[in-house]
């Protein structure tokens, strides 16, 4: 008797093409009675435009059956505004998401998204926040995001806009409540060193929020004064440091003191002392610097985030964040499917073959179906004959 043949399965372009547009017509719902386009064709062309890395403007000039440019922005100024397109990107972000993340208590880190905006705001000057200097500017258009970090698999489960005079506590409050609606358990909150200040260390632990703050280093050298004191032993240790603010006080907490040796890593010989503000914590030291370095998987995502970002020139916030919010669910798409489709299955845990599925690859097969659906423009009329 011949052994049974096992039926091998395939994942195609088309069909991740089909999902990203399902979910995003789903949560977007844009009213389209009595328009000359439907909802599908619009949706289509701001996904084209993020699978590409380019404006809504290129891609409907780039194709036989696109809208304008115009009629796809008129359509979205008119149906969102700022505060029902930051509903519409959390209710996109959670599509997809592992049922098994209610299971357990995680590590979820927050992380502040800036991006550089040359140019002057729409209506308010709260719209646009200032910071160092990037690609040119100091001007940014803000985002807030809560990133779940699970054994390097990572999720983007909420997004929240920031203006320049929103506080941070405020913008934390925000996220925690959309990861309490998702029903998400948060083990611990691993925050950016922009939310080391006394009004938020005082308001995590009022809420009994557990969580590790990067210190920010400051003070004179020698002797040594404000939280560079806390360097002044080179070993491991716990202590207790009350930091001072003019407008909102004082408040005290327990600080990691983590120690290692350079061991010749950018070329420098000694002992690297890492310190880190803790609540609610109680574990060995090194293990405090061990969850915080799982956090840096942020940047990556961020990275990964811009590789399907859409490009635009305008100053409508409700648009800018509604890409970013595409960019976010793409790559959370890319994770799922690597997770429930692509992963290999074995007896303890699925296993992942991230090299089966790139991220710019599956943007690749997204971009290849709009044009498809779209049809490019591949002709145009010219005035003399093209002679080779």
């Amino acid at each position: 008797m011949l052994p049974q043949q096992t039926r091998e399965l395939y994942l195609e372009d088309k069909q991740v093409h089909k999902l990203a547009l399902e979910i995003l017509v789903k949560n977007i719902g844009l009213q389209m009675e009595g328009k000359e386009y439907s909802e599908e064709e619009i949706i289509e062309v701001i996904l084209a435009a993020a699978a590409k890395q380019t404006s809504i403007e290129q891609i409907c000039k780039s194709s036989e059956l696109a809208p304008s440019g115009n009629t796809v922005r008129g359509i979205i100024h008119k149906q969102l505004d700022i505060v029902e397109a930051e509903t519409k990107a959390n209710d996109m972000m959670a599509e997809k998401l592992p049922k098994r993340l209610k299971k357990k208590a995680y590590h979820l880190a927050l992380d502040l998204v800036l991006l550089p905006y040359h140019g002057e705001a729409d209506k308010e000057e709260s719209e646009i926040s200032r910071g160092q200097a990037k690609s040119g500017t100091t001007h940014f258009h803000a985002y807030a995001s809560a990133f779940i970090v699970n054994r390097g698999k990572r999720y983007t489960l909420a997004l929240t806009y920031v203006r320049s005079t929103d506080e941070l506590t405020e913008i934390i409050e925000r996220l925690r409540n959309r990861v309490k609606e998702l029903g998400i358990r948060v083990k611990c909150w691993l925050l950016d060193r922009e939310f080391f200040n006394v009004a938020v260390i005082r308001e995590l632990k009022q809420q009994g929020m557990k969580f590790i703050i990067p210190v920010i280093i400051r003070g004179k050298e020698d002797p040594p004064g404000g939280t560079r004191a806390l360097l002044v032993k080179k070993r491991s240790h716990w202590t207790e440091y009350t930091l001072n603010s003019q407008k909102y006080g004082s408040i005290s907490f327990r600080v990691a003191i983590v120690a290692k040796n350079y061991a010749g890593k950018f070329n420098r010989c000694g002992r690297n002392l890492l310190a880190y503000a803790v609540n609610g914590i109680r574990t060995e030291l090194k293990a405090i610097a061990e969850i915080y370095r799982t956090r840096f998987g942020i940047e990556t995502s961020h990275r990964q985030m811009n590789q399907g970002r859409a490009r635009t020139c305008s100053r409508s916030p409700v648009m800018r964040l509604l890409f970013v919010a595409i960019a976010f669910l793409l790559r959370n798409l890319w994770a799922w499917l690597h997770w429930a489709v692509i992963a290999k299955p074995n007896q303890r845990e699925r296993k992942l073959r991230l090299a089966c599925l790139s991220l710019p690859l599956m943007l690749n097969w997204i971009a290849c179906v709009t044009e498809e659906n779209l049809i490019a423009v591949t002709k145009i009329k010219v005035g003399f004959p093209l002679s080779l």
